[in-house]
């Protein structure tokens, strides 16, 4: 497995997506159902590709749902970006996360996926729905970048000589590690990104007026950003 070069970036899901298909890279989208009851049975990783409905989450969910995203791992060798989409230099393997790359993408990376757990159980029983920032209802349009900045001989080290299954970054002497106690001490102070509790929600409308658009046609392109205005 070759580590990702500094400065590899890359993108992985469709923010404009509205609808389903049977792509690869549609099947790396997931929205696990979080229940912790004994006797309870998890779900697999990948195995629910658009995002429940509220009522469903209410009934089933009561740890709240984990976002899923898996980022493609074969590589053309070329590139560092692909493109205006930044995907024309990567591809998934024929099983998502494991299998065969294609031929034309014949250099293997390591799996990179993104996991986000939201408390949905905290608004059971209260009117409205879940909408992603992007004006997504259906998940479908679930998407993330990546961009890298290891020192690529480090990462390469890292990929080559840790090995324990336990998944555990301890595990990988490679790396020096910040105490947890330590890095519970870095936290957002309130405030920093919104005021007076404006986004504590439920919402008559998403931050930034982002428009609702819940397919099956494919969402219009989002306005840009307004620009940073220092005082």
């Amino acid at each position: 497995i070759t580590a990702y070069p500094k400065g590899f970036s890359m993108i992985a899901g469709e923010t404009k997506l509205r609808h389903k298909t049977d792509t690869l890279e549609a099947k790396a989208v997931g929205f696990n159902c979080m229940n912790y009851t004994p006797g309870v049975q998890p779900e697999n990783t990948l195995a629910r590709h658009e995002m429940p409905s509220k009522e469903f989450l209410d009934a089933n969910c009561k740890d709240g749902i984990r976002a899923e995203l898996m980022f493609p791992s074969c590589w053309d060798g070329k590139g560092l970006t692909g493109g205006p989409s930044n995907k024309a230099h990567v591809a998934y393997p024929d099983g998502v996360m494991t299998g065969s790359c294609p031929p034309e993408f014949p250099i293997r990376l390591p799996g990179l996926m993104f996991e986000t757990i939201w408390d949905t159980g905290a608004f059971k029983g209260m009117a409205g729905e879940f909408v992603w920032s992007n004006g997504d209802a259906t998940g479908y349009g679930y998407h993330g970048d990546f961009i890298t900045g290891w020192d690529s001989s480090v990462l390469q080290a890292a990929v080559d000589t840790c090995t324990n299954m336990s998944g555990r970054i301890e595990d990988c002497p490679i790396f020096d590690i910040q105490p947890r106690a330590t890095s519970e001490q870095c936290f957002v102070e309130s405030g920093a990104f919104a005021k007076n509790g404006q986004y504590a929600g439920p919402l008559k409308e998403l931050p930034g007026n982002s428009p609702y658009a819940s397919g099956p046609e494919d969402a219009k392109a989002m306005a840009a950003a307004p620009k940073a205005v220092n005082k």
